[in-house]
């Protein structure tokens, strides 16, 4: 590959008027973005930023000398008016970053991309990292099917709740954790999914201390109450439940409850069967009424 010549043309590439370009930059490895990404952060009218310390960081190594505004979950609504009518008034292109891999998951900038559709400007993806596609790619756990739920709660109600609700979920489920919470989200996993399920922790994904734990989750509690992390970002993904036929079974059971407890229309029965059945309330409500006797 002759890098001097990709060098030489990364100017080259034309920019588009009336534009908003989701540019993804990298997880850790700086080395890791595109020369796309650098000749359209190099060549917008101005850059949308979660944390402007962080991106300056980017850029400058990079040499890139350019506007950088704030925006973040606090000003997105409040921003998003003046930047779109910037951009169709004076015909401007944008992009937009996140700290650090791929805006828009987990991160501000839905609400200025939903607006911004409605009103006929253009939409860019720039692809690049992104660390709950890397972390599966190298999970061993099945691919070809998965559910991204983003950061667990912080709350243990809300924490429970959301284990609940994939407790019998064939596909690898997808989370983002942090370091100071995750031995208390794995005590509550086990409560839910029981201690064989498999799991695997990826942290400080493309850095230089990258590791990947590929275990279950009572083993994993047990490795990391020994060796606690204090920094760095966490990717856990549980495997999908590999039980047979537990849908009929439960589900046949709910029913038969059902059918001798409907009448006394009691919300009582829902926390009840929640609580037997050790799933979430709102799967027995719609159990209920799919069942509902007429």
């Amino acid at each position: 590959m002759n890098i001097d010549k990709l060098l030489s043309n990364l100017n080259k590439i034309p920019i588009c008027s009336k534009t908003i370009y989701i540019v993804s930059t990298p997880i850790g490895n700086i080395n890791d973005i595109s020369f796309r990404s650098l000749n359209i952060l190099d060549n917008v009218n101005y850059i949308l930023t979660e944390d402007t310390r962080i991106s300056s960081k980017l850029l400058n190594f990079f040499s890139i000398k350019k506007k950088i505004l704030s925006f973040n979950d606090i000003n997105e609504k409040y921003k998003s008016k003046k930047i779109l009518n910037e951009i169709l008034k004076y015909e401007l292109s944008i992009a937009i970053i996140s700290d650090k891999g791929t805006p828009l998951i987990n991160d501000p900038g839905y609400f200025l991309i939903r607006e911004a559709i409605k009103l006929n400007i253009n939409i860019i993806p720039i692809p690049g990292p992104c660390a709950a596609i890397a972390a599966i790619s190298a999970s061993g756990l099945p691919i070809n099917k998965f559910c991204y739920e983003g950061f667990i709660p912080r709350t243990k109600n809300k924490r429970i709740d959301l284990f609940k609700s994939i407790k019998f979920e064939k596909k690898t489920v997808i989370f983002y954790e942090s370091y100071n919470r995750i031995i208390n989200s794995l005590n509550d996993m086990i409560n839910i999914f029981g201690e064989k399920r498999n799991i695997v922790l990826a942290k400080d994904i493309t850095k230089k201390y990258e590791n990947f734990i590929r275990t279950d989750i009572i083993s994993l509690l047990k490795i990391l109450e020994n060796k606690k992390y204090n920094k760095g970002e966490i990717v856990l993904l549980i495997g999908g439940d590999d039980s047979e036929d537990y849908k009929d079974i439960n589900i046949n059971k709910i029913k038969k409850i059902i059918d001798i407890l409907y009448e006394k229309n009691n919300k009582k029965i829902l926390y009840t069967l929640s609580e037997i059945f050790n799933i979430n309330k709102n799967i027995i409500y719609k159990i209920l009424i799919n069942n509902k006797v007429n």
